[in-house]
């Protein structure tokens, strides 16, 4: 019986070495390629087909938690080579198990190994199960893989057939399981790592900015693809170096005197610095901030700087288009208040200019009073010129543009020009680069433009000294737009006048174009400001260059068009034409002194006038003397019923009838009433004698065009 026991207890002691043995063994395997694995999914796939090599078994795959922890998803598989084995493996890769549900859930649940004669029952997925039938896989093992208690992965091994529990091989497999999960959870963290790294790094080397780290002996560590692409460098050829190393020696010494403050503040700061990119300087904002190991001590500095030349360049085109904005504001302002006053200011003066020509052309010519009148004249028309440049500048006046070369009006007004100089002092030079300036535009106002910048010229020459004007075609591109802060592509006609005067400051400069600024002791402070409203009315831009003692140059650009123009058919035609008659008129004025005036002149010259306060009244007295009347004078905003209005319901009577329509309102207003757009006869207010019976008696004698 003593030998017996002995046996027994030798061959117990044999097993329990060959076990360990075969532990020891597939543990040291394991451990090894888990440490050569290239990642997590290429180590647990190591384990599985180690596993069931050892153990004869014909299929194994890996399950593992979700990033949240909500389900377990697909890792790895091994199986042998078999087309019904591979079916297996990717239908495992669409499905998932919760926790506790299917063999997979409730082992990772439990913790513990499980083992399963029918792994078909679970029915986890019918169409896997459906495989598993027919490739004879019916019994199923369990393993958790463990870290710190933890399941970080949960393997499932199947056998064909029904067969019983190895209770040896499933503590074998679990007892290597237990002690190769740590290297698993470790493979894990460092492939999980190594992604961020790369994430970080790429993240870092697609930055717009210069990303680098410095040493606190200023030798840099890591720098970015931005850092090396400004310098041209790879990051092999930056490491270990110093700004001093990188940099020209003043940029390197402003570069070392930040990262002095940061050292010694041991916080964040942000500088504007300046590097060569290119070889041309760009600013950079850049922000610096200290690193600090897990002791507290400081072994670094951070940077991540931003171009931001182009933002600069923006900030100052925003400031000059700021200045623009507040600058049409200010004439907006002026536009509205020139506008409101227009029409009754242009009442008042056509009745005082009225009256006072009425009066001229009674009196013999060497009257006494004669002279008296004139005066009465000649400061009306101031007045009228005074708010015609209100509207001017404000771009509400009255503008009938035209194509036309400004070479030729240039030439026509020379003459008036040279009055306007002291020929003796200053010379007038007049050069045109390009023959066929053509540009849209309205001569009268083009020529009021030409005065005020050869007066403002005259004035800055008081010794005398040349005055130049030039034409020539030019072409504004993207690069003109950018330096200006303004302006169209496209071609223009740029005229320049300059002169050699004494010049003006930049506050002065900036100030030029203001209403009612001005230097000189006496004058409205209008005329540039006249001639910016104009300019601007006509699609155009202006600018000015100019310093103390170097004279001033003002360019206008006009929108080229091509357009053949009449050259010879000139704008001071003057042609006779009798300004009396016998017609009879419908005067329709709501302003009882303007039309008392219009009736006096109109019955002094013969014509017969019937007078109607408002748009009805004059509508009541058409349809009592339609048959007599052969014009119509309408004022264009009048009660009840406006000019344009009444003349649409008699044009339906009376399709022939012909018609003069007036009006003291600025032209937004009458462009409402669409008289302009139509091309309606129309004369503005203040009215001139002169020229109200020549349109009168031009409209009379036209002959009527059959509809």
């Amino acid at each position: 019986m003593e030998r017996a026991v002995l046996m027994i207890g030798t061959l117990q002691d044999i097993t329990e070495q060959k076990y360990a043995g075969e532990e020891a063994r597939l543990l040291q395997a394991i451990t090894m390629a888990i440490t050569e694995a290239e990642d997590f999914h290429s180590a647990l796939d190591f384990v599985l087909r180690t596993v069931c090599q050892s153990a004869g078994w014909i299929y194994g795959e890996a399950w593992i938690p979700s990033p949240d922890g909500k389900y377990l998803e697909y890792s790895a598989a091994w199986h042998k080579n078999t087309t019904e084995l591979e079916k297996i493996k990717e239908e495992s890769k669409k499905i998932i198990f919760p926790l506790g549900s299917g063999l997979p859930g409730r082992v990772w649940s439990t913790k513990e190994p499980e083992w399963r004669q029918d792994a078909i029952a679970d029915k986890d997925s019918p169409h896997r199960a459906s495989l598993t039938v027919d490739s004879n896989l019916k019994t199923a093992v369990g393993i958790p893989v463990t870290a710190n208690n933890v399941v970080v992965a949960v393997c499932i091994f199947f056998m064909q057939g029904q067969q019983q529990e190895d209770k040896r091989l499933v503590n074998l497999i679990s007892s290597v399981a237990a002690r190769v999960g740590t290297a698993i959870r470790r493979k894990q963290v460092e492939e999980s790592l190594h992604e961020n790294e790369k994430r970080l790094q790429s993240f870092l080397d697609n930055a717009p900015a210069l990303v680098y780290i410095k040493d606190i002996l200023g030798r840099y560590i890591f720098v970015n693809k931005q850092f090396e692409r400004m310098l041209h460098k790879k990051k092999e050829e930056i490491q270990g170096k110093t700004d001093y190393d990188l940099f020209p020696r003043e940029i390197a010494d402003s570069f070392s005197i930040n990262d002095r403050k940061v050292l010694e503040s041991k916080t964040a700061a942000e500088f504007d610095e300046v590097l060569l990119h290119n070889d041309e300087p760009h600013t950079y904002l850049s922000v610096k901030f200290p690193l600090f190991d897990s002791t507290g001590a400081m072994y670094a500095i951070c940077d991540t700087s931003t171009d931001v030349t182009r933002r600069k360049h923006t900030e100052e085109e925003k400031i000059k288009v700021r200045e623009q904005l507040y600058h049409i504001q200010r004439m907006e302002y002026i536009g509205k208040f020139a506008g409101s006053i227009a029409h009754d200011f242009n009442n008042i003066l056509s009745a005082i200019i009225g009256y006072a020509e009425m009066l001229q052309n009674k009196m013999k010519k060497n009257h006494p009073l004669r002279n008296y009148v004139q005066k009465i004249l000649e400061s009306a028309d101031r007045a009228a010129k005074l708010t015609q440049n209100l509207l001017t500048l404000s771009r509400k006046q009255i503008s009938n543009p035209k194509p036309i070369n400004l070479n030729t009006i240039i030439q026509w007004i020379e003459n008036t020009l040279l009055r306007l100089i002291p020929r003796e002092r200053i010379q007038l030079k007049i050069v045109f680069i390009d023959k066929h300036c053509t540009v849209m535009a309205d001569y009268g106002q083009i020529e009021q433009v030409l005065v005020n910048l050869v007066t403002n010229a005259r004035d800055a020459m008081p010794d005398g000294g040349i005055l130049t004007i030039c034409t020539e075609i030019v072409e504004l591109d993207q690069t003109f737009i950018r330096e200006y802060g303004y302006g169209k592509a496209g071609k223009y006609v740029c005229m320049i006048v300059s002169d050699t005067g004494t010049g003006m400051d930049e506050e002065t400069k900036k100030m030029i174009f203001e209403p009612f600024f001005t230097t000189k002791k006496k004058g409205t402070g209008l005329g540039l400001a006249v001639v910016y409203g104009i300019i601007k009315q006509h699609g155009g831009y202006i600018q000015v260059k100019s310093a103390p003692g170097e004279g001033t140059t003002f360019k206008i650009y006009l929108p080229l068009i091509r357009h053949k123009e009449k050259e010879k058919e000139g704008i001071f035609t003057n042609v006779s034409i009798p300004k009396a008659g016998t017609e009879t008129i419908l005067l329709v004025e709501d302003e009882t002194d303007v039309r008392e005036i219009i009736k006096a002149i109109l019955n002094d010259s013969g014509y017969r006038v019937i007078d109607a306060i408002d748009g009805e009244d004059a509508l009541h007295k058409f349809l009592n003397n339609q048959h007599d009347i052969h014009l119509l004078i309408l004022d264009v905003m009048m009660p009840k019923k406006n000019g344009k209005e009444l003349y649409d319901e008699i044009k339906k009577m009376k399709s022939d009838i012909k018609t003069l329509f007036m009006s003291g309102y600025s032209q937004d207003v009458i462009t409402n009433t669409m008289v302009l757009e139509e091309k309606l006869h129309f004369i503005p207010k203040p009215l001139s004698t002169d020229v109200m019976l020549t349109r009168i008696r031009e409209i009379l004698d036209t002959p009527v065009t059959p509809p």
